[in-house]
């Protein structure tokens, strides 16, 4: 009775132990699943946030090549501008280079004028020079003519004189 009494006990306890020993595994088994997923969770978490640094990464770049892009578009329309200054002063200037030629031109041609005129002054000198030479040399014809006629005078009273003394 006692043995058997002891031997139930005994088998009652390895059963017991059995039980506690497949509970054990069905939690350590639930551990490691818990411990699977919680693990599946973290990576895809990581994927997910590396991913949208990934894509802010990338709108970084997109916002910098965007930004390089403009300063690239405001130096060229700075030179540009630059070009326009350049093109209108040389534009500015060759008016005036025009403007000092026709300056030119017409002193050459005032100068050309003050010759011309001066040459009519010349000529016209010239032509009263002449003009009292003609009359300077009429007066001297006339004057030898009056001293002619008076030579013939003299000549012919001296012949009278002469006449008379006969």
């Amino acid at each position: 009775q006692l043995e058997r009494e002891r031997q139930a006990e005994n088998e009652r306890i390895e059963q017991e132990k059995k039980r506690e020993a497949q509970r054990i595994q069905e939690l350590e088994a639930r551990l490691q699943q818990e411990q699977a997923e919680e693990a599946a969770r973290k990576k895809a978490l990581q994927e997910e946030q590396e991913e949208k640094e990934r894509q802010l990464e990338a709108q970084k770049e997109k916002q910098r090549q965007i930004e390089a892009e403009q300063e690239k578009q405001r130096q060229l329309e700075a030179e540009k501008e630059i070009q326009r200054q350049i093109e209108a002063a040389q534009e500015k200037q060759r008016q005036l280079e025009a403007e000092q030629e026709k300056q030119r031109q017409l002193e050459a041609e005032q100068e050309k004028q003050r010759q011309i005129e001066a040459e009519q002054e010349k000529q016209r000198q010239l032509e009263a020079e002449k003009e009292i030479q003609r009359q300077i040399e009429a007066a001297q014809e006339k004057q030898r003519q009056l001293e002619a006629e008076q030579e013939k005078q003299r000549q012919l009273e001296a012949e009278q004189e002469k006449q008379r003394q006969i």
